[in-house]
């Protein structure tokens, strides 16, 4: 093998190696289908809560209808869904399903573990997960599992 495709050959798993790899995060608005990311909808002087389920999740079903049922009682909040199927079919079957009246990023859940390990050095270890953001748009509380809403609802108007 000459070094010209030793050189090719290192460079295409280098490559390749960048490629799996990659930490960039690929999320999208699923109404509009335009390039996001969770900073985009952060700060701007109201709490953010961020709610990451999949269509598949039993707890996520569970608790859908109770959220998007008390998000108006959230004083100075803004509320995102984030779907992990990285299937935009699914995850509109799952907002139509669930009525659900707040903005949805879609994503997956490797994108996801990557975003959690990056601003909160935690893995993604289940569904429902929580996110919950200061007005300033720093990352104050991660849950992952069944929250009630009255806990979340609690954390927010006692830091208020």
């Amino acid at each position: 093998m000459s070094k010209a495709q030793q050189y090719l050959s290192i460079l295409s798993v280098l490559l390749f190696t960048l490629l799996i790899s990659n930490t960039s995060l690929a999320m999208t608005n699923l109404n509009t289908n335009a390039p996001t990311s969770i900073a985009a909808y952060t700060g701007k002087g109201h709490w953010t809560i961020m709610q990451a389920w999949i269509s598949s999740c039993a707890i996520c079903n569970k608790e859908m209808p109770e959220f998007v049922k008390n998000v108006p009682r959230f004083p100075n909040t803004k509320v995102i869904g984030i779907s992990l199927d990285g299937n935009k079919q699914r995850a509109q079957q799952f907002v139509t399903k669930h009525r659900v009246n707040f903005p949805t990023i879609l994503t997956n859940t490797q994108e996801f573990n990557n975003y959690l390990l990056q601003a909160a050095d935690e893995k993604l270890t289940g569904t429902p997960t929580y996110l919950i953001f200061d007005p300033r748009g720093t990352l104050v509380a991660v849950q992952q599992g069944h929250v009630p809403f009255g806990s979340i609802y609690n954390f927010i108007t006692s830091q208020q």
